[in-house]
């Protein structure tokens, strides 16, 4: 997800948003087809038994969801310090990193009870376990796996120290993603039917019993209100301003948008006499800090409106489509999708017409269909662009990914309210039930990190940056105020795109790819690519929330030219849903693979 700006979520009438961060637990190990001998012969006694189970778990062949069999493998003090969670996690990231593994060779210490051996992973990396036993029990006291220092010669050109499993197929995720999708949109619909019609105490109780009493009727039947009764409107046109506020006793709050939404509250500095405002109300756009003042005037039923921002020398500044409405239905359904990214933020939303703008309801979801949260938020006709000739692209990726934010309007796609990014698309790895395993916490524990990421046009490389720390992941960061406050100081330091590749094509437009894994960038400014040729591998780099591939094309190298424009993509040799296409323009939800 890429914004040049920091971006603000309005959620002031949020219901409730809880997104579930403890999510360890029981993790099905994914076996590959064929696991490989053991290459060596492992040293008899309880030394070499373990590393033969290490081996064996890193090959998917122990059961990982019996906790017997893993504690029985580990001696008390270091079972009461990683966990069976952290324990699991570990074998599992294994599994899902490395896999198949082959044991080159093993060192024992003099002394017998610590073995270093060097794995060889499926890219060919060099790996260093080293394992320690406890010499009364013979139980692992220690584990460590990383990656060697120096790389076998069948290596890859990158050694990823966590590369993902292979991404799976469309054909591998179909059934699963369906019926997810399915259960997802029906728990949707139903919860917002409750929400539209006053249903609010059925609506409540389909929440998780963890977050009960977070949920009240009350706070439903107040954004149901808010949002459908005494609206005021107002817009700075020249500027791409809008207000839109909800009126009572003497305040107008609601919504600012200027490419990015926020905040706004105003008081009326006199007594009103009518059901609308009147006169000058003082107050300020709660984000920037910054103090406005709007003069309503009404004559004859027609309600006009001026601006003044004494910090910016505006006075008197006249406002366009000025309006005030008693009552606001929320009137036909325009669009609707489910997204599933993991336990909590499952999700199915709707986009509803509503006065001048749009009322969007986000249902989040647990994976056995109780509620995590309900978002209403609204969205405004987007600045119309001058529509540049489609550019032809292909897939930049191997494998099925999901697009989590894709198409021409901010419902689908967050990054259309920016020109440059208009089009631009993010799109991550699903399998198992979500774009991570584990319990999301870790950068590794997604998918599509370390992931190889090839040039989608072919094209000169004008742009590379590679140095850039990941980002914390942004269940990190709910978990953990600490790594929360980290992170944007870190992000305050980072591009937006992080690590990256731009790619220059042969009339002058150019090709973003961001948030790259950091010192895996293969090509240098200047270098010629092909299409296909490997750039680099997906990272979390930069303004994102989980590792993914973010692609979009615009008509300058600077990512923050005002004047740069985005270009529409259509995608070469894909299948979207299982249905190829030559001339492909996929949208959120869509499932995109490259053809053949």
């Amino acid at each position: 997800m890429l914004n040049p700006s920091s971006r603000t979520i309005w959620r002031s009438i949020c219901l409730v948003l809880a997104l579930t961060t403890g999510m360890a637990g029981t993790v099905l190990a994914q076996a590959p087809a064929s696991s490989p001998e053991i290459a060596v012969e492992v040293p008899e006694g309880p030394l070499g038994e373990q590393i033969a189970w290490v081996v064996d778990a890193a090959n998917g062949d122990v059961s990982l969801t019996n906790p017997v069999e893993i504690i029985s493998h580990f001696d008390a003090a270091y079972l009461q310090f990683m966990g069976i969670d952290g324990l699991i996690d570990f074998a599992y990231g294994l599994v899902r990193t490395w896999a198949p593994v082959t044991l080159e060779s093993i060192d024992v210490s003099d002394d017998g009870t610590t073995g270093t051996a060097v794995l060889t992973a499926r890219d060919g990396t060099l790996l260093d376990l080293t394992v320690q036993i406890d010499p009364e029990s013979g139980l692992i006291a220690d584990v460590l796996v990383e990656p060697a220092l120096s790389a076998s010669p069948a290596a890859s050109p990158i050694a990823s120290p966590a590369a993902s499993q292979p991404v799976p197929s469309y054909a591998d995720i179909e059934q699963d993603y369906t019926a997810g999708s399915d259960a997802a949109s029906a728990t949707g619909k139903e919860s917002v039917a409750e929400f539209l019609n006053g249903n609010f105490e059925s609506l409540a109780a389909r929440f998780n019993p963890e977050l009960q009493s977070q949920v009240t009727t009350e706070s439903f039947a107040t954004a149901l209100t808010v949002l459908t009764t005494d609206r005021v409107h107002f817009e700075y046109p020249e500027v791409g301003v809008v207000f839109d506020g909800h009126l009572k006793d003497g305040s107008i709050d609601g919504f600012f948008f200027q490419g990015t939404p926020g905040t706004f509250s105003l008081r009326a500095e006199s007594a009103q006499s009518f059901d609308g405002p009147s006169g000058t109300w003082s107050g300020s756009i709660i984000e920037f800090d910054l103090e406005i003042s709007v003069t309503f005037v009404n004559e004859a039923g027609s309600l006009s409106a001026t601006l003044d921002i004494p910090s910016q020398d505006l006075a008197d500044q006249p406002l366009g489509n000025v309006a005030y409405e008693e009552e606001r239905p929320i009137g036909d359904m325009l669009d609707e999708r489910t997204l599933l990214l993991g336990e909590g933020t499952n999700g199915y939303r709707a986009a509803y017409e509503w006065g001048p703008g749009y009322l969007v309801l986000d249902v989040y979801q647990m994976s056995d269909g109780t509620l995590s949260g309900f978002l209403p938020s609204v969205q405004w006709p987007l600045p119309q662009v001058d529509t540049l000739a489609p550019i032809a692209v292909n897939a930049p990726f191997e494998g099925a990914w999901l697009t989590i934010w894709g198409g021409n309007s901010e419902f689908l796609n967050y990054h259309a309210v920016s020109p440059q990014q208009r089009y631009a698309l993010d799109l991550a790895v699903w399998q198992n039930g979500a774009s991570f395993a584990g319990n999301g916490l870790e950068v590794e524990d997604y998918h599509a990190y370390g992931q190889s990421l090839y040039a989608p046009v072919a094209g000169e490389v004008v742009s590379v940056e590679s140095a850039l720390p990941d980002m914390p992941s942004a269940l990190a960061q709910q978990v953990d105020p600490a790594v929360a406050e980290a992170a944007a100081a870190q992000a305050a330091e980072q591009t937006p795109v992080g690590n990256h590749v731009v790619l220059q094509i042969e009339d002058g437009l150019f090709v973003f790819l961001a948030h790259m894994m950091p010192g895996t960038a293969t090509v240098a400014v200047g270098d010629t690519v092909t299409v296909s040729e490997l750039l680099g591998r997906v990272g979390n780099s930069g303004n994102t929330s989980e590792p993914h591939i973010h692609l979009h094309v615009q008509t300058s190298p600077d990512l923050l030219d005002p004047a740069a424009a985005g270009v529409p993509i259509v995608w070469n040799a894909v299948a979207v849903n299982g249905q190829s296409s030559g001339d492909a323009s996929p949208e959120q939800s869509d499932i995109v693979e490259a053809a053949g």
